[in-house]
């Protein structure tokens, strides 16, 4: 309630003149679905992910035709339930199917390239979903790379932190949104990694993510750069211990001076 209210009272000031450009964006680790139950129920993960009236949305541990989501693209489904576009691309094959991330936008989706992340010492590949959103007419566009770190290994988040930082992001970068689950705290080494240049739209209050019944632990992020575009309004871990193992992260920013 308290995001939405902040949501109204800044749509007022836009239309007193106030030159404000307002998206929100939702990080979501689904776990494929799976909620605490066990059972896996896309509905239920629609329901949490339109209750945050979000524009857009990373979404981590993505099945798309495999044996565990019964043939699903889970996808698919979700940009039909939540009415949004969509974005898919597969980290790794798996149950004969692919598992990887999805964004979904109720901004246009002007392009669309996936980058395989390095992975020095082995594990689940790993990979970073690339668009580029159209922030509305005649407005600029801006870049979300959406992504999902390695759990098991702290070599191979640090070699991706390094690898986004220096080869997805140039010297003089466009509007940039980094989300995801980055299995890593703040503090950490791979963290440590992108501090240099990006933001931590939490960085005021960052409150844990997971696992969801009792979060103990920042892993989920909204990151970007470059600081002085963005003004970051307000954010929340979203109160869900029930659809997934992760609780959404919700951002409610704008970029400064959209015109292109």
């Amino acid at each position: 309630m308290k995001l939405k209210m902040t949501l109204c009272l800044l749509l007022l000031g836009a239309c007193a003149g106030a030159p404000k450009h307002v998206v929100r964006v939702l990080s979501y680790n689904i776990h494929h679905g799976e909620g605490s139950d066990g059972e896996i129920d896309l509905q239920r993960i629609a329901r949490v992910i339109l209750d945050q009236e979000p524009d857009i949305v990373a979404l981590q541990e993505v099945d798309v035709h495999t044996r565990r989501a019964s043939g699903t693209d889970q996808a698919e489904v979700l940009a039909r339930l939540t009415g949004m576009e969509k974005a898919f691309v597969g980290a790794m094959r798996y149950q004969g199917g692919l598992y990887g991330e999805a964004l979904l936008s109720r901004l246009p989706i002007l392009g669309i390239d996936q980058h395989r992340l390095p992975s020095p010492l082995g594990g689940e590949p790993r990979t970073v979903l690339d668009v580029e959103l159209r922030l509305g007419e005649g407005l600029s566009s801006i870049t979300v790379l959406a992504t999902h770190l390695d759990h098991e290994f702290p070599g191979n988040r640090s070699a991706a932190t390094e690898y986004i930082d220096r080869f997805l992001v140039p010297e003089e970068p466009h509007p940039t949104l980094l989300i995801g689950d980055l299995n890593s705290v703040p503090d950490s080494i791979a963290m440590q990694r992108l501090w240099g240049r990006w933001r931590d739209a939490s960085a005021k209050n960052p409150a844990p993510t997971y696992p969801a019944s009792a979060p103990d632990r920042k892993l989920d992020y909204v990151l970007y750069l470059p600081e002085e575009r963005w003004e970051i309004f307000d954010q929340q871990v979203v109160d869900e211990v029930h659809a997934s193992d992760h609780r959404p992260i919700l951002v409610i920013m704008r970029l400064r001076d959209p015109n292109p």
